[in-house]
């Protein structure tokens, strides 16, 4: 193949090569910075655009000529135009999995307000806390997972939104989608770890996802597994130290195993997950090993499903205040970081 000339030098067929394989994964799309990080000048990339073979959609995306403007190429421009981290959220999100109801919406794209960037083609979305589990792959593209998304979906259900001239989801909408999700497989535990991690006083979708969670859950009992992942997910998203898990307390005289457990200062978290009605054998066995553990200097505090996700702060404040911290004021930070520098999204 002739090279392209250009001021700088060649664009050869190896950088052609380089940027259609990059292209082919996001439906004929590549950003500025993918073009940098494959070796390519700025003068070498003008050079491709009067050529002809990239079409400049604005100064960070561009279009290898020819491929067809499909709705995934869109999405794709979308998400490169936000910047780094950029995933489909909120309506294109719950159009992705395959909710009912949002086939003829936008594009939503959610970014860590850490990265946030103007996104001309989609409606933008930014969020402080946006952990990897929070995060799916659907046809290559990075997305929110089903029970984010249905979080994020119910923040807006605002009627204000409506009015603004906002994105707006009516709350039956939003009621339906999670039906749908669940019919699909979707555990109401998914649903009730990102309420717990996600939900507090103030923040947008949080009353709306806990009443229908609450509707859908009614006699649900969580496994010990479910239950405790719940704890450690609460404690983390307040920004608290995790506990020691499984450990076995009082000396020579064996106490029993606890749930959770910190060394300094001392305290015990105990993950209830037995139903109410509970034989009263159990209940006596709990309430004295629970006496046995505070004479022997360790309080215990006893938690459920129900309040890990309908109180998630009150249960954090109670362990900062024993342990002489305070929580966050929003969950800390966090979010994949794609692994190839070439296929690193954004500017």
């Amino acid at each position: 193949t002739v090279p392209l000339r250009c001021h700088d030098g060649l664009v050869t067929s190896q950088y052609l090569s380089d940027i259609f394989t990059v292209a082919s994964t996001q439906h004929g799309a590549v950003s500025r910075l993918q073009l940098d990080m494959l070796g390519l000048t700025r003068e070498a990339v003008r050079h491709l655009v009067r050529r002809g073979v990239l079409t400049a959609l604005n100064r960070d995306v561009f279009v290898v000529a020819a491929t067809p403007d499909t709705f995934h190429r869109r999405i794709w421009c979308a998400l490169l135009a936000a910047g780094p981290e950029a995933v489909a959220s909120h309506r294109l999100a719950a159009r992705l999995h395959g909710m009912r109801g949002f086939a003829n919406e936008g594009i939503d794209v959610l970014l860590h307000e850490r990265f946030h960037h103007n996104a001309p083609r989609g409606a933008l979305h930014t969020t402080s806390w946006l952990p990897a589990e929070h995060l799916a792959t659907i046809d290559g593209l990075p997305t929110t997972s089903p029970a984010r998304t249905l979080f994020d979906l119910a923040g807006l259900s605002s009627p204000k939104r409506l009015r603004g001239g906002r994105p707006f989801v009516h709350e039956k909408r939003v009621a339906r989608a999670l039906d749908t999700a669940m019919g699909n497989g979707l555990p109401i535990a998914d649903v009730a770890q990102v309420l717990a991690t996600m939900g507090k006083r103030g923040r947008p979708g949080t009353t709306l996802i806990r009443e229908l969670v609450g509707a859908r859950a009614e006699g649900y009992e969580a496994t010990e597994s479910e239950l405790e992942d719940l704890v450690l997910s609460v404690l983390s998203a307040h920004g608290l130290p995790l506990p020691e898990p499984q450990r076995r307390l009082g000396g020579d005289e064996l106490i029993g195993r606890v749930d959770f457990a910190y060394r300094q200062p001392r305290l015990v978290i105990e993950a209830d997950g037995r139903p109410y009605h509970m034989s009263l054998l159990d209940r006596d066995s709990d309430r004295w090993r629970d006496t046995d553990l505070v004479a022997a200097g360790w309080p215990v505090i006893r938690v459920t499903w129900r309040d890990l996700t309908h109180e998630p702060e009150r249960f954090a404040a109670a362990v900062a205040r024993v342990l002489g911290v305070k929580t966050g004021v929003d969950p800390p930070t966090g979010g994949a970081t794609p692994s190839n520098p070439v296929r690193k999204r954004g500017r």
